[in-house]
């Protein structure tokens, strides 16, 4: 069976402050085709703006930097409630590690996650997802125009 991997930065679900629910109703009607379809499907969103939000706080108030990453993990945990509450037939929760994403993936064949650990990022979760499902495409879908060999954005270095 087919598998495809979505990788979707958090930061482009969001104008401002709102949610782009139009586009994520576009992304869902993919997701919904691709599955209805026989193929294995696999979401990783970002925390996007929430994240940095929280991140920048907790810098401010002393918390050390794996606090920090909990933080964005659990906004990115929380978008991916967001496309769980579209995606019925997806698996209830996101999974918080490599096993819970293995259990998850025998029982359901459109899983849907953000990160998994401190450290890590996740488009290194989407990299580890499609690996373990043999993904035949990995979509990376950012606001990044370009590819880097560093962060463009220096306001973001820690």
């Amino acid at each position: 069976m087919p598998a495809y991997i979505f990788k979707i930065g958090g930061s482009i679900l969001f104008d401002g402050e709102i949610l782009k629910t139009e586009l994520i109703q576009k992304w869902i009607n993919v997701i919904n085709e691709l599955v209805s379809s026989g193929n294995r499907v696999g979401i990783v969103i970002g925390g996007g703006r929430p994240a940095r939000k929280y991140i920048k706080a907790a810098s401010e108030l002393g918390a050390n930097k794996s606090y920090q990453d909990l933080l964005g993990i659990e906004s990115a945990r929380q978008n991916a409630r967001l496309f769980i509450a579209a995606l019925n037939q997806s698996y209830p929760t996101p999974p918080k590690n490599y096993e819970e994403l293995i259990h998850a993936l025998g029982t359901h064949d459109l899983v849907i996650c953000g990160g998994f650990q401190p450290g890590q990022s996740t488009n290194a979760v989407a990299a580890i997802f499609s690996e373990t499902i043999g993904a035949k495409y990995l979509f990376n879908i950012t606001n990044i125009d370009k590819v880097y060999n560093k962060d463009p954005d220096n306001s973001k270095m820690r």
